[in-house]
């Protein structure tokens, strides 16, 4: 890696500790890309190159996330609770920083969001793994319905985030709702 290269990732480094700290202690929408700039070091210009607020929360939740995913569930786990195995890293980081999370929804559900990655390649490389483990819990289920479940589940998860979001439901309610749906959803394969 080159001197430039070197430099620019550890600015970004920077950048991302910047943003992380500051959305912690006064929230996502009373830090300003200024004061993600002043408290990095950096220009302005910077911070809006790396994507400006709203990106760097979207990198920021992902890479969170990530580091809260297992490899795979139990081999002996139920459908239901190798579905949930997927998704439960999510609820439980939502958990940790209710506020920011609640930020990181609205941006992700928002129309701008649309070709964002999490509801575009990284959801259709999600919704594989999800398929897979439905397949190898239910292997006379069709492998097309187990795709097409997987995508149905996500839509469900994207439904309960909105709920919650939205306040039409706590993120305890939206939860529940969301591990019942799975249950639902999957006890069509039961007898497959």
């Amino acid at each position: 890696m080159g001197v430039r290269a070197e430099q620019r990732d550890k600015r970004l480094r920077d950048v991302r500790e910047a943003t992380w700290r500051l959305f912690q202690d006064q929230g996502y929408e009373s830090t300003t890309v200024r004061q993600i700039a002043t408290k990095a070091n950096v220009a302005t210009g910077t911070v809006m190159n790396f994507g400006g607020k709203e990106t760097l929360l979207l990198a920021l939740f992902e890479t969170a996330i990530a580091e809260h995913m297992e490899p795979s569930p139990r081999q002996d786990a139920t459908a239901v609770d190798a579905v949930w195995h997927h998704y439960k890293p999510y609820f439980d980081f939502y958990a940790s920083v209710p506020e920011l999370a609640r930020s990181y929804g609205r941006i992700l559900l928002s129309p701008a969001a649309r070709g964002h990655p999490a509801l575009g390649s990284q959801a259709r490389d999600f919704n594989t793994l999800v398929a897979r483990d439905i397949s190898n819990r239910h292997p006379l289920a069709p492998e097309n319905d187990a795709a097409r479940m997987a995508e149905a589940l996500f839509g469900l998860y994207i439904h309960a985030l909105v709920a919650w979001v939205s306040s039409a439901a706590t993120l305890d309610e939206a939860t529940a709702s969301f591990r019942q749906q799975i249950a639902w959803q999957l006890a069509r394969f039961d007898n497959a």
